[in-house]
């Protein structure tokens, strides 16, 4: 049986190091939020890294906070005006929707097929609202209400994130609850945990698990969809915190390659590059 000639094991030995790099090129995640002090920050939560990325200049409690991937937008509300911002990622400028007024004020938010979602603070209305970005508008909303169709009618939150079934998760004052959101109307309202802090809140790129923060302490956790946290540790034994954030976002895949994967693939292309070299030889 005839061996591999040494420039084939150089070449394979390449490919494998660029495919590793490829794959880890992808790892990592983050997610935007805003402080107390109205900044929006980028959360990193592979590599535990706290960044401003931009000052909204606003006063007051800003909350409402979410990302829209499709757009690449973050939305969130600001009391003393009433208004809906929205923070353009690619420009890193910031906007202002017109048109409807959005009912009553929220602490939560998440965005579902192109359309913007909330519960009304103090009440069990959860409210729909549409879009329109040629001149960039609140087009309609809709209003749901009693949408967890029981005694409960003061909900205050939080957080919630809605997954690409439509499953909507939210973390308030009665625990951590689903509702399903796909259909014309709010159905299968359900408690999953009583006893699930009230976080500020966002599901994973996979949509299998949670991500959640403490406001009062910065500190992160994950959580399964049925409500068991877990301290997000950012070295060994020590939890993970940052700037307490009023509200946050969807949790973003990143697609910048860790320090690990810069390595490989230059490795990789100095393989390749002596493979070629010997085969011209």
């Amino acid at each position: 049986m005839k061996s591999l000639p040494v420039r084939s094991v150089f070449l394979l030995f390449a490919i494998f190091l660029f495919l590793s790099a490829s794959r880890s090129a992808t790892a990592g995640s983050y997610v935007y939020g805003i402080s107390d002090d109205n900044k929006i920050h980028q959360v990193d939560l592979t590599s535990y890294i706290d960044t401003v990325v931009f000052d909204t200049g606003l006063a007051g409690l800003t909350n409402g906070v979410a990302w829209d991937s499709a757009n690449e937008k973050l939305y969130y509300r600001n009391p003393e005006t009433g208004s809906l911002y929205f923070w353009t990622q690619a420009s890193n400028s910031q906007g202002v929707l017109g048109g409807e007024k959005l009912p009553g004020f929220n602490a939560n938010a998440s965005v579902y097929n192109g359309d913007y979602w909330y519960v009304q603070d103090g009440t069990d209305t959860l409210v729909r609202a549409s879009f329109d970005f040629e001149q960039p508008h609140v087009a309609n909303t809709y209003m749901f209400a009693d949408f967890d169709a029981s005694a409960r009618t003061a909900f205050s939150f939080g957080d919630i994130a809605i997954d690409k079934n439509g499953v909507l998760y939210g973390s308030s004052n009665y625990g951590l609850f689903s509702v399903n959101i796909s259909g014309p109307t709010p159905s299968q309202f359900k408690i999953l945990s009583s006893t699930f802090g009230v976080r500020q809140m966002a599901l994973d790129p996979t949509h299998t698990f949670l991500y959640g923060q403490d406001y009062a302490t910065g500190k992160w956790y994950t959580a399964t969809l049925d409500g068991t946290e877990t301290p997000l540790n950012g070295s060994p034994n020590v939890q993970f915190s940052s700037t307490p954030l009023r509200d946050i976002g969807a949790v973003i895949p990143s697609s910048v390659p860790e320090p690990a994967a810069w390595q490989l693939l230059l490795a990789g292309a100095g393989c390749l590059g002596l493979a070629r070299y010997r085969r011209k030889q």
